[in-house]
């Protein structure tokens, strides 16, 4: 058997840290728990809510996502909870009790920076589209509910829409330490809710939008 590695990622939160772990601990699931009592389908989540620190715990198929409640900073611990985690899994230690796992897979977004300023990526635990997709004004997004409305927000200049995740490219008006949370928590809930991202009938765009993206996400 292969032996469990974690590696620390930093998010584009300071209080939410992932581990990335180098083997699938889900069964290509996700979750979230936001204490002790409703962790009881992981015994893993619960061993890391008796650190005092911890406020919240994602577990999805391949890391774990810790939020820290502001009693200390990650560079005075993330060592210490990153071989916890490891030696837990390494112990063959239980991840996800599936017969006590929710029904309902609650819906997670992580905001993640890009070497370009103007550019946030949202990455939700789930898939999204199956093509590519790119929309540069309210006008060009009808194909995409979801687009249309992150429109409506007025520093939204541009939305691309892939596998399991969405790029915003925002206008200089605004700064992404002020609209992070609000633009992470629109996209959560839409997707929670189960509403329409891509209508029935788009039509499918051009192979060309990748490199498009890698070269807005550089620029």
């Amino acid at each position: 058997m292969n032996t469990f590695k974690v590696t620390i990622q930093e998010t584009s939160n300071p209080s939410i840290l992932k581990f990335e772990i180098n083997q699938f601990i889900t069964q290509h699931q996700s979750f979230e728990f936001n204490n002790i009592d409703e962790a009881k389908a992981s015994p893993l989540a619960q061993q890391l809510f008796y650190l005092p620190f911890v406020k919240k715990v994602y577990i999805t198929s391949n890391f774990v996502a810790i939020e820290r409640f502001s009693i200390v900073e990650w560079v005075d611990v993330q060592a210490e909870v990153g071989k916890q985690i490891e030696d837990y899994l390494n112990a063959d230690g239980i991840v996800i009790n599936q017969d006590e796992a929710p029904k309902k897979v609650p819906v997670t977004v992580y905001a993640e920076s890009t070497p370009n300023p103007s550019v946030m990526k949202f990455v939700a635990n789930k898939k999204l589209v199956t093509a590519t997709y790119e929309f540069v004004s309210i006008d060009a997004a009808k194909a995409s509910p979801m687009a249309t409305e992150l429109f409506h927000f007025p520093f939204v200049k541009s939305v691309f829409i892939d596998e399991n995740y969405i790029s915003v490219t925002k206008y200089d008006v605004a700064d992404w330490n002020d609209i992070t949370n609000e633009v992470r928590e629109f996209i959560r809930s839409y997707i929670e809710n189960g509403k329409e991202i891509i209508a029935v009938n788009a039509p499918k765009q051009s192979l060309k939008l990748l490199k498009r993206l890698m070269h807005i996400l550089k620029h």
